[in-house]
């Protein structure tokens, strides 16, 4: 009986890092109580925060990290119970005392549907997460391209 060969290949690999700063809606950033440098536009007044994103590709599978825990409507959409995946299972309980208003619902292309990998991978509260006090963040890294 021939013997199985096990085949490992080499897969491209590239990590995209941006670093920016977002608005603060959440008090606690700016009352001192959440331990987060905040930063104020001087041509705005608006206070922000620094943080980033990360695009990771590995062959087909394409991750993406984004600050702050993501919004479903705009992570992948599925308000035409296109992206249920228990058939019976109504989108909305009709016993719901307060049903989230459907029609109110962005429409696409959600953040999913404009990730052109094979495998989409969306990832919320990266390491520098809103909320999160620890120091280190993926926007600290630098851009790795395989050959």
């Amino acid at each position: 009986m021939a013997r199985a060969r096990s085949w490992i290949f080499p897969l491209p690999l590239r990590v995209i890092n941006k670093a920016f700063r977002a608005p603060v809606d959440n008090g606690l950033f700016t009352q001192g109580i959440v331990e987060r440098e905040v930063f104020e536009d001087p041509r705005t007044r608006e206070m922000l925060i620094a943080t980033g994103m990360s695009l990771v590709e590995l062959g087909p599978i394409q991750m993406l990290t984004v600050p702050g825990e993501l919004l479903p409507e705009l992570a992948v959409g599925g308000y035409d119970d296109s992206r249920i995946n228990a058939p019976r299972a109504p989108l909305v309980d009709p016993n719901n005392r307060n049903p989230p208003k459907l029609d109110q619902a962005p429409e696409g292309p959600y953040i999913k549907d404009r990730m052109p990998g094979l495998y989409p991978w969306l990832q919320d509260e990266r390491s520098d997460g809103p909320g999160q006090s620890h120091g280190h963040a993926m926007a600290d890294c630098r851009p790795h391209r395989s050959p």
